[in-house]
């Protein structure tokens, strides 16, 4: 499991951000033929970048500058997710709730996705 957040343009400079890569391990049980439901636990490499003290003003093309901090720890990544799959050969989709326990910034989120594959 991987998450960054990226900001396309930003207006302060160091952008914030979360560099999150886990391994997971986890179950998984079939509730009808088309719907299944998982869950899954690890351990994740977690690096935080923030903002510290005030820099300077930006310009024109140029966010306002701060200080770069970073931080890293180990977290306790999470996912619930529920799959349903159709009866073609290709295709899906998802909606899991993920999130990261650890004891710098822990967060947790909503993810929708498609899958592609054969079954």
């Amino acid at each position: 499991m991987a998450l960054e957040t990226i900001a396309l343009f930003p207006d302060k400079e160091p952008v914030e951000r979360i560099l999150d890569v886990g391994v997971l391990y986890g179950w998984r049980v079939h509730l009808l033929p088309e719907l299944s439901a998982s869950a899954a636990a690890g351990l994740a490499a977690t690096t935080l970048v923030k903002r510290g003290a005030f820099l300077s003003e930006g310009g024109p093309f140029q966010g306002t500058q701060y200080e770069k901090e970073r931080t890293w720890t180990v977290g306790i990544p999470l996912e619930i997710r529920v799959q349903l799959k159709d009866d073609r050969d290709w295709g899906g989709g998802f909606v899991s709730l993920v999130g990261n326990v650890n004891n710098v910034e822990s967060y947790g989120g909503l993810m929708l996705g498609l899958y592609f594959g054969k079954r």
